[in-house]
């Protein structure tokens, strides 16, 4: 037990010493510290100007098309789960030309947001335009049943793919997921 004391010991007091060698180095002179603060808002900046980029190439979705081949423009190619933090999107082919979406966003351990939509792939613009779009609050129980509620049917909007693994959705009704960019 004494071994055992000594040894937590020794380890404390090499943590401390090496806490306190930490915290005394210094910038050589206050013009280093000046000039590491101006290096990271320039950064902060730069990638602030990259983000805006980023977001105006998303709004025009014609521009990234050529990056997908025509012949690789399926629903086959576009199925899959896409995720964007607490919501997740599953594309599934119905056929050639049709695809479903099961969008599930959870709000809390016991509730959760879906919609369900159909539409069918023009592969030129690579886009699902959708008009049945069905909308439901899930609550569920301690037991895991789930009680829905449908909140609307008849939703619209259009699923936009910008490449085979990311997406954008443009609902008319809620606008839920504005500047969201879905991945798998």
């Amino acid at each position: 037990m004494k071994t055992k004391n000594l040894f937590c010991l020794l380890l404390t007091l090499i943590l401390c010493l090496a806490a306190f060698s930490a915290c005394a180095k210094k910038p050589a002179d206050e013009t280093e510290a000046t000039a590491a603060a101006d290096d990271a808002e320039e950064t902060a900046a730069n990638d602030a100007e990259e983000t805006t980029a980023a977001e105006e190439e998303t709004e025009a979705p014609e521009e990234n098309e050529e990056f997908v081949p025509e012949a690789d423009r399926t629903t086959a190619n576009f199925a899959g789960t896409y995720g964007f933090e607490r919501c997740t999107i599953v594309a599934t082919a119905i056929d050639e030309n049709t695809m479903e979406f099961n969008v599930h966003w959870g709000s809390s351990a016991f509730e959760a947001e879906e919609w369900v939509m159909t539409g069918t792939l023009d592969p030129d613009t690579m886009r699902v335009n959708y008009s049945d779009c069905v909308r439901k609050t899930v609550v569920y129980a301690e037991d895991g049943t789930g009680t829905e509620t449908v909140a609307y049917e008849d939703g619209c909007g259009r699923i936009q793919f910008l490449d085979l693994n990311t997406l954008i959705w443009e609902d008319e009704q809620d606008n839920i997921a504005s500047g969201m960019t879905f991945s798998r």
